[in-house]
Order: structure tokens, then C-alpha cells, then sequence
């Protein structure tokens, strides 16, 4: 299967598994079991550098791109849901999770094969709309259409550009989608 594709079904799956691990067990134990997470991914990309960590290398060869720093995508991912989850109301949080985890993986999908290109991007036109879109409908089902909408048009404008390495649209984006949608709340 094509990497892009089994990034998408990953980030899908994750937000789903994010919110339902939040339900479950509540906000506060998920915010402590979700920075243990992102501690331990820390020191075990850093253990990588220097010797084999056969679940990281499992992770990385099923689901990561060639980049500098190994798991970013999955760490920023994971980041970005523990922010919102810390500084948002919980359905605000719900919604700019799903919204990440199905605009971002329908556009990556939709993307793959699409013929506009941003002039200031490699994303697509195509991809943007319709994972907006499919985001917009995934996260309306916390916070209603109209501020779905409103911050799914805002979050997926920041996201079309191709950020320098550091503002990695994984955090960008629910970070933005929530607050937007707070706002507008």
C-alpha cells in the first residue's frame, strides 16, 4: 500500500482512538497518559539515533517519510491533540482532533492524485477542499456546521502552505480549528 495511504488510515484511526482513550478513561488521565507518550517517543527517537528500537523501526518503515528527525509527523500529531485537550472545552477538542484526522488524511489521499497545485505549495487544491470538507462533516458532529465550517475554511488555509520544519501543520492545524472555533462558539 502506498505510504501516503497508510499515513492517512493511521491518522485516522488515531484520532478516533484519541477521543475515544478520552472518553473512557477522562481528560485528565489522558492528558497525563498522552505526555508520557510524547516523553517516551522523545527518548526512544533519541535511543534510535544510536541503536535499533524494533517498535520505533517498525513505525518508521510502515508509516513514516524520509526526514531528519524520525516520528515527527506522529509526534506533532500527538502534541497538537494533547494542547487542545489541555486549553479547549472537550467538545471543541473532540472536534479539532476528527477535524485533523480526516482533512488531513482525505486531503493526503485526494492529493496524491491531483492536478492543481498551490503556486505556493505541493499540496493540492483538491485535496484541500475535499478534506476540508470530510473534516467540516467529521467534527460538526461536537460543535455544529457553522463553526465547523468557519474554522475548517481558516485552519485548511494555514494548512496549504508548506510550513518551515518546526510549525508542523500536525499541531498547526487542531490548534487553530479549536481556537478558531471557540471564537466563533
Amino acid at each position: 500500500m502506498e505510504l501516503e495511504i497508510k499515513r492517512g488510515i493511521f491518522h485516522l484511526f488515531l484520532s478516533l482512538v484519541l477521543i475515544l482513550i478520552t472518553y473512557i478513561i477522562g481528560r485528565s488521565y489522558s492528558l497525563i497518559l498522552f505526555t508520557l507518550v510524547l516523553i517516551v517517543g522523545l527518548i526512544l527517537v533519541r535511543i534510535s539515533m544510536y541503536k535499533e528500537v524494533p517498535i520505533l523501526k517498525w513505525f518508521i518503515k510502515h508509516f513514516d517519510r524520509e526526514e531528519f528527525v524520525p516520528g515527527k509527523g506522529s509526534f506533532a500529531y500527538l502534541l497538537g491533540a494533547t494542547l487542545v485537550l489541555a486549553i479547549l472545552p472537550l467538545n471543541i477538542a473532540f472536534a479539532s482532533i476528527l477535524f485533523l484526522g480526516f482533512a488531513d488524511s482525505i486531503a493526503k489521499m485526494v492529493g496524491r492524485n491531483a492536478k492543481i497545485r498551490y503556486f505556493h505549495s505541493q499540496k493540492s487544491l483538491e485535496g484541500t477542499l475535499i478534506g476540508g470538507l470530510v473534516g467540516v462533516i467529521a467534527s460538526s458532529y461536537f460543535i455544529g456546521i457553522l463553526p465547523s465550517l468557519f474554522a475548517g475554511i481558516i485552519a485548511m488555509f494555514i494548512e496549504s502552505f508548506d510550513h518551515p520544519y518546526h510549525l508542523d501543520d500536525n499541531w498547526i492545524v487542531p490548534l487553530i480549528f479549536g481556537l478558531v472555533s471557540y471564537l466563533v462558539i
